[in-house]
């Protein structure tokens, strides 16, 4: 088994998911274009083990820093409540069991052939169609009720997704609509201090199995992340509207996205994320048990690991929050800038600016930040409707 694929891809996936603005999608790219001569299977392994790693660190930012991505961005609020309850260590672990329960349950179920059953069953159900008229409903549900703003947010967020298509400027448009308007709030305000008391917040099981519903049927339509399983988790079981629930369905759905692109991607050929796609390109040079083993052992080992770190991790954070916070962000700010200008260049640049405005806008007006999603369902609505 490529042990040392594993391990590696484990540790790019802590740090993919301890950095904000780096995702496994952009790392997975980058990865494939600069080991053209690698091993195919090696590749595989490592980039198998990097995605499941870094679902299981991607909570850690938004709950300590307060530094949402577009996955985490309708439970930022619940997280950092807990946190500043001196529950930090409490949200971390339970967002890694969360993860690790939900990614143990699905790819164990996709070695029977319960999973490959209901991809089948789904894969009828989720016609052309019916992705448009679910992905419309999703667009249009959070304007109800309407408001000026919401619809001024709306068509930028549009907009931007439509320009960032072509370019493939994925990286600056979810970078700067979700994650620098923290940044900059972080850098303009004193750091809310954080207690750390290790205090233990225990797994729902309703919620767990409504969540595992949720994102199963989510992880099915395009340009459709965690953050509307979490939307429609409240709408529909309103007892996950609980802080430490919400925290548990952001975790569940983010993995199960994850879990669920192994046997769609065996069965049906499709490449759910851009982790999955790059294992397509490489030429599924795995088989589909060999992946599911692979990303078996990275969730444990990741989820252990993380488990064991987390009391670490939230006491220097909180320490260094206490004593440089601005300096924090401002690194982070730099860090993302200068990634997206060696990557993308001036254009890339002047994108993320025009993101970052959006997104601080949106944060000032008070305008629910779920609706800046619309940057990924507008364009993939434009795709089903004239692709």
């Amino acid at each position: 088994m490529y042990w040392d694929a594993l391990i590696l891809g484990m540790l790019a996936g802590m740090l993919a998911g301890l950095l904000p603005g780096v995702h496994v999608n952009l790392a997975s790219a980058l990865i494939l274009h600069a080991s053209l001569n690698k091993d195919p299977a090696w590749l595989g392994v490592f980039i198998m083990s990097m995605a499941f790693s870094q679902s299981v660190y991607d909570y850690f930012p938004t709950a300590s820093l307060g530094i949402p991505s577009a996955e985490s961005i309708l439970t930022l609020l619940p997280a950092q409540q807990l946190a500043r309850q001196g529950k930090l260590i409490g949200v971390l672990r339970l967002s890694i069991l969360s993860s690790l329960s939900a990614g143990m349950i699905i790819l164990t179920l996709s070695l029977t052939t319960l999973i490959p059953h209901i991809i089948s069953l789904l894969s009828m159900l989720f016609t052309r169609p019916a992705k448009l008229l679910i992905l419309s409903i999703l667009l249009i549900l959070p304007h109800i009720p309407p408001r000026w703003d919401k619809l001024f947010i709306l068509s930028l967020a549009s907009m931007t997704g439509l320009i960032s298509l072509p370019h493939a400027w994925l990286m600056p448009l979810l970078s700067g609509l979700f994650g620098m308007p923290s940044l900059i709030i972080l850098l303009k305000e004193e750091a809310a201090r954080l207690e750390h008391a290790t205090q233990q917040l225990p797994l729902h099981s309703p919620t767990l199995v409504s969540s595992l519903l949720i994102a199963s049927l989510m992880s099915f339509l395009p340009g459709v992340g965690s953050a509307y399983a979490v939307y429609l988790s409240m709408l529909i079981f309103p007892s996950t509207r609980l802080p430490e629930r919400l925290v548990m369905v952001n975790s569940i759905a983010s993995t199960v996205t994850y879990a669920f692109s192994i046997p769609t991607l065996y069965q049906l050929g499709r490449a759910r994320n851009g982790a999955v796609a790059t294992l397509k390109q490489l030429g599924m040079p795995l088989s589909m048990h060999e992946a599911i083993l692979i990303t078996l052992t990275s969730l444990l080992l990741a989820s252990l690991t993380a488990y064991a770190l987390s009391s670490v991790y939230a006491r220097l954070i909180s320490t260094l929050l206490a004593r440089a916070s601005r300096w924090i962000a401002l690194g982070f700010i730099m860090f993302i800038s200068l990634l997206t200008l060696s990557l993308h260049g001036l254009p890339g640049l002047v994108f993320l600016i025009a993101c970052t405005l959006i997104g601080l806008t949106a944060v000032q007006w008070g305008t629910p930040r779920i609706i800046l999603l619309s940057s990924l369902l507008t364009p993939v609505l434009m795709l089903l409707v004239f692709g």
